[in-house]
C-alpha cells in the first residue's frame, strides 16, 4: 500500500485547540470545498483551557476539527516541494492563547480540496452513516483503490470518511526525515479508526 493515515500526535507539552473560529461553514473544510478566496483574516484556533499547562506550539497541532493545523516551518517545506501539494491550499489561521492574545508565530490550515472517492467498500469493515448515507461511521478496517486516486495527489481526505488526512508514502517518509514535530503515520489497514 502506498499510502498512510497521517495522525496528529501532541507532546506531553504541546498546546491543544479548541474548533476553528470566525469562519462560516467550517465543515466546508472537511468536505474538501476550497475556501481560498473567502477564508476569513480574522479565523482563529483557541487553546484548550482543559490543558492550561501545555503551552508549546509544535509543527502539527491537534484541534477539535480534525484540520491539518501547520507551522511556517511545514507550509516552507510544501513551497520547496509543490508537487506534493496538489489539491491542497494553505489558509493563514491565528492561535489565541490563555492570556487572550494572539500568538506572533504564524500557522496554516493545509486544506485538502477534491476528497478521493478511493474506498474499496468490498474491503472495508464500516458502517453508513444514519443520517448521511454518503458517509461511512465506525470503521474498523478501510481499504482504498489507488487506482482511484487522482494522479500526483499525495495528501487528501477521502469523500467518504473525510475525518482522517490521507499521506502518499513518500510524502509521509519526507515529512518524517524533515523532522517535523507532533506527526506520525500508520498504516490504513492497521490504524484504529475513531468514530464519525
Amino acid at each position: 500500500m502506498n499510502y498512510v493515515i497521517g495522525v496528529i500526535t501532541p507532546g506531553i507539552h504541546t498546546c491543544q485547540l479548541e474548533s476553528l473560529q470566525k469562519v462560516e461553514k467550517p465543515y466546508q473544510l472537511e468536505r474538501g470545498v476550497s475556501r481560498a478566496g473567502s477564508f476569513p483574516n480574522e479565523a482563529y484556533f483557541p487553546m484548550d483551557p482543559d490543558f492550561k499547562k501545555r503551552l508549546e506550539l509544535a509543527d502539527f497541532l491537534n484541534n477539535n476539527n480534525t484540520l491539518l493545523v501547520v507551522s511556517e516551518r511545514v507550509k516552507v517545506f510544501f513551497e520547496r516541494w509543490p508537487q506534493w501539494a496538489k489539491n491542497n491550499e494553505f489558509l493563514p489561521v491565528k492561535l489565541k492563547n490563555f492570556k487572550r492574545r494572539m500568538e506572533t508565530a504564524p500557522y496554516f490550515i493545509i486544506h485538502q480540496i477534491n476528497n478521493q472517492d478511493c474506498i474499496d467498500l468490498a474491503k472495508s469493515v464500516a458502517e453508513t452513516n444514519a443520517i448521511d448515507d454518503s458517509q461511512l461511521t465506525c470503521v474498523t478496517q478501510l481499504a482504498v483503490d489507488e487506482a482511484r486516486i487522482e494522479p500526483g495527489v499525495a495528501l487528501f481526505r477521502m469523500k467518504q470518511y473525510p475525518v482522517v488526512v490521507v499521506f502518499r508514502r513518500d510524502l509521509a517518509n519526507a515529512v518524517t526525515a524533515a523532522g517535523f514535530s507532533d506527526i506520525k503515520f500508520h498504516e490504513l489497514d492497521t490504524y484504529q479508526y475513531p468514530p464519525m
